[in-house]
């Protein structure tokens, strides 16, 4: 029995959910009293197993032999690792601990707690505040600065600066700089922490909002001892602005007190608030370091992209686990004894462990926590060229070398770095591509591998990336995964071939790997220099990824929507009719041979029962459209809603006020990006009625990035583009227009002389004459479109002539799916307008696609005219006669 506080470490090493159960059994009286407190989980092993370090006696009942046990007293840290192999000159008198469970083979570590420092608030623990419930201890300065941080939840109060809302959890608080009246240029804010102190090395994270046009500085310091010493870790300068949380970390390594102090200085008006959030100091050296952090630094470059949690930025690498055994206490085994600041824990700064190149089987470097690159630091945090291919990826700032291919600048800011592969050939030096050394064509099929820090996700990871591919003669861009110790790849993304959108890309993807795992990006050379592809802004997260999209004609399943557990009843899929008469629909809505969800409000149903049916999880940062065809027929119809759901329910569409009819209906809903740009799910909500017959069905549901646009539903398009476009529009997406035109084209030897109407008229064509060239392509698109039967037949007249001639496709792009190529023609067909008719199914809204490519001379026009784009199949249209013009209405937006 000891009057005093104990520490024990145990050491646990499972892949598998677990919890702690402490279980106190209460002995033969009242005197039985067990506390325990201070409880950690901390990744990586328990430090080397050690004895009590006071004198501390040990009895048993049934004997009054005593052993006294000589060691030296340790802080308490569950971070700290002492390496047995430093010399010793104390060796460790062991003796068997009485209590039978402290007698197993793993030894227990009791450690008698070291008192808090006189004036310090933090010693030798995790510390970390979102500000949701107060302010964590942080003061605002009264005497050296002009104003206040504020607390606050939600916008500021002024536009165009200052977040929406915080970086933790999109509906809790934030600490901010409020910069209007009667704020001036260069007035501070000054908000200080607790008084901290550790005998470690501790990483300081926290996430900062920059948002606005007239941003003034945003400092980071640390106050160090008595009198105190102020040294600057960062600071933004207010050069870049966008509107996003970043997080960044901070090693600190001082033995000293210290305290953390943020400093928000006003810009040139009211758009320059500063807001901090998240902030958290973690026991261990941060992982991403590779500097020490008490010298000052300084960036401004925008820093890692996602917030970072207190948890996962007190992970280190961890090492090879080692259960320890009854040799460690052994008395030929001589022990490590430290104070608080020895050789150890040097008071030089420590040297910061960078991620190896090389990782030994069974190591890893990111266990299930967050890990963003942006490959500002030059160390391309972890990330190597392999040995295994043909050339290396190059870091780069900043414009690629090569004309028409590659990104001009960086995705995180603009002025920072990225990864590329030079297409060029020779291998440009530093000195090449200062000087501007000519391009010449490089070996196709030439392969490029940079390989990731080893990483191991139990449960799944989103793996998101930007990427750039621009030019025309791309190869391929991929990314595999390569379990540790395997040579084999397994492919989790890749695009590959020609590609005029100079703008970098989003992709995102679930990565499943049930051991650790590489990834593997991989870019292939094409046939010419204009093959430069590039990556940026690296992030991977423990999770499956959030879908951007949904399509879903439930004929194969539900498509990973869930019935509700916290409703009345749940969803049916059903075919055909749903068996009830004068209710529901007699067959689905995609090819009437399907599948659709309904809900029966027969037996044993009753008024006012509800069933929900939950989506995915859903999330884009610019809002989103969902489509989606209900039926809703019947005299006792109840009510059909749909809800985002994301910290509590909000309505988006109802029925109500809606009438009812025994067809599909289409509704397409725009979702605001205050929404989308954090996760949310969609819940359909079908209420029964006062009686059976009020059975609601939906189908084809539909969901995409963007707002919704103008639908005409169920009624024929076409044009004749002898008045205008007739809502036909240019893609944004392409290298040049299409152009409306009446007679010859300029170019000789190539396009119509006259239009198809009426050789008076109209029609529209791509020149391909300068300053086009090869590979470049235009699109004209359809307004949107929707048929309830799905089937609809494009009708149009081409003409072909010309010596170089690329192609010409018909595409529909159907919504939240792939695009379909419908019919496409190379070279040329003659001097006159030949028709084409295409049936084609869409069962979503849909745009038909006229897409143009430039062949190898300016003898290459393409023309179309009088487009016709109706319901039914092609067969039952009427024959090559043009749809009347008329005002077409659209689907309601809500």
């Amino acid at each position: 029995m000891i009057n005093s506080r104990l520490f024990i470490e145990r050491q646990i090493s499972t892949h598998d959910k677990f919890q702690i159960v402490f279980e106190g059994i209460r002995g033969s009286n009242y005197q039985g009293d067990y506390a325990i407190d201070d409880v950690y989980v901390s990744p990586g092993s328990c430090a080397a197993a050690t004895i009590p370090t006071t004198q501390v006696q040990t009895t048993t009942p049934s004997t009054t032999t005593s052993t006294v046990l000589k060691t030296t007293t340790l802080p308490v840290t569950t971070t700290t690792r002492v390496s047995t192999a430093m010399p010793t000159t104390t060796p460790v008198v062991t003796t068997k601990l009485t209590t039978p469970t402290l007698a197993t083979t793993t030894p227990a570590v009791v450690t008698v707690l070291p008192s808090v420092p006189p004036g310090v608030d933090i010693y030798n623990q995790n510390f970390s505040c979102t500000f949701d419930a107060d302010q964590c201890g942080f003061v605002n300065n009264v005497t050296n600065d002009d104003f206040d941080w504020s607390r606050k939840n939600g916008r500021t109060i002024s536009a165009n600066t200052g977040p929406s809302s915080d970086s933790t959890s999109a509906t809790g608080y934030y600490m901010y700089i409020e910069t209007s009246l009667p704020r001036n240029l260069g007035d501070n804010a000054i908000i200080e922490s607790p008084v901290f102190q550790f005998t470690v090395p501790v990483c300081l994270s926290f996430c900062y909002h920059a948002y606005g046009g007239h941003l003034g500085e945003l400092r980071v310091n640390i106050s160090i001892g008595e009198p105190a010493s102020i040294q600057q870790l960062w600071k933004h300068n207010g050069t870049v602005s966008v509107n996003k949380w970043f997080c960044i970390e901070r090693q600190i390594s001082t033995h000293d007190k210290f305290q953390i102090v943020f400093e928000g200085i006003r810009g040139s008006n009211y758009q320059g608030d500063y807001a901090i959030d998240n902030v958290a100091v973690s026991l261990g050296g941060c992982v991403s370091a590779t500097v020490p952090t008490t010298q000052a630094q300084t960036t401004t470059s925008l820093p890692v992209t996602t917030k970072l949690t207190s948890t996962v930025l007190a992970t280190t690498t961890p090492a090879v686990i080692t259960k320890p055994t009854t040799t460690v206490l052994a008395t030929t085994t001589p022990a490590v004894t430290t104070k608080p600041i020895t050789t150890v824990l040097a008071t030089t700064t420590p040297a910061v462990p960078t991620v190896p190149h090389t990782t030994p089987p069974g190591v890893v470097d990111i266990y299930n926590r967050v890990f963003v690159c942006t490959f500002e630091a030059a160390d391309q945090c972890g990330f190597v060229n392999t040995n295994n291919d043909s050339f290396d990826w190059s870091r780069n700032t900043g414009k690629t070398t090569s004309p028409n291919t590659g990104p001009a600048k960086d995705h995180t800011s603009g002025a920072g770095h990225y990864m590329y592969i030079e297409t060029s050939l020779p291998r440009l030096s530093e000195v090449d591509i200062k000087y501007k050394v000519p391009h010449t064509v490089q070996v196709q099929n030439e392969m490029a591998r940079i390989v990731s820090p080893t990483m191991f996700f139990p449960n799944k990871a989103c793996l998101t990336l930007w990427y750039h591919a621009y030019g025309l003669h791309l190869g391929s861009l991929s990314v595999y995964s390569q379990r540790t110790g395997q040579q084999d790849l397994s492919s989790v993304w890749s695009i590959k071939g020609p590609s005029q959108v100079d703008a970098w890309l989003k992709m995102s993807v679930t990565v499943s790997e049930s051991s650790p795992f590489q990834l593997v990006i991989e870019g292939v050379t094409g046939p010419s220099y204009q093959g430069d592809y590039a990556i940026d802004d690296f992030e991977i997260i423990p999770g499956s990824c959030p879908l951007e999209s949904i399509s879903c004609s439930f004929d194969d399943d539900i498509c990973s929507f869930v019935q509700s557990k916290n409703d009345d009843f749940d969803w049916s899929r059903g075919s055909g009719s749903t068996g009830a008469a004068n209710t529901g629909p007699a067959s689905d809505h995609t090819s009437s041979t399907g599948h659709y969800l309904y809900i029966d409000t027969s037996s044993p149903r009753v008024l006012d029962h509800v069933a929900r049916i939950t989506s995915p999880s859903l999330q884009h940062t610019s809002g989103m459209c969902v489509a989606f065809w209900y039926h809703g027929y019947g005299t006792n119809l109840g009510r059909l809603a749909l809800y985002a759901e994301q910290n509590g329910r909000q309505q988006i569409w109802s029925s109500d006020n809606r009438p009812s009819l025994n067809a599909w209906q289409l509704s397409m809903v725009t979702i605001d990006a205050r929404i989308t740009a954090t996760k949310f799910q969609l819940t359909f909500e079908g209420k029964v009625g006062n009686g059976d017959l009020g059975n609601y069905a939906i189908d084809d549901v539909a969901l995409r990035p963007g707002p919704c646009a103008k639908t005409y539903v169920n009624l024929p398009h076409s044009c004749s583009f002898d008045a205008d476009l007739c809502d036909f529009v240019q893609a944004s997406d392409d290298t040049f227009d299409w152009t409306r035109r009446r007679g010859a084209t300029p170019s000789s030897s190539t396009g119509p002389d006259q239009d198809h109407t009426s050789g008076s008229g109209y029609y529209m064509y791509t020149e391909a004459s300068s300053p086009q060239k090869p590979g470049y392509f235009a699109k004209l698109l359809s307004p949107s479109l929707a048929f309830s039967h799905s089937h609809g037949c494009v009708s149009f007249w081409y003409h072909a002539h010309g010596q170089h001639l690329g192609s010409l496709s018909l595409v529909l792009e159907e919504f939240a799916k792939p695009d379909k190529t419908l019919w496409s023609i190379k070279g040329a067909t003659g001097l006159d307008w030949i028709n084409v008719k295409q049936d084609f199914k869409a069962a979503s809204p849909f745009n038909v696609v006229f897409s143009s490519v430039i062949g190898a001379s300016y003898q290459g026009d393409y023309a179309v005219d009088d487009v016709s784009i109706e319901p039914g199949l092609c067969s039952v249209q009427r024959n090559n006669q043009l749809a009347p013009q008329i005002n077409l209405e659209y689907a309601e937006e809500e």
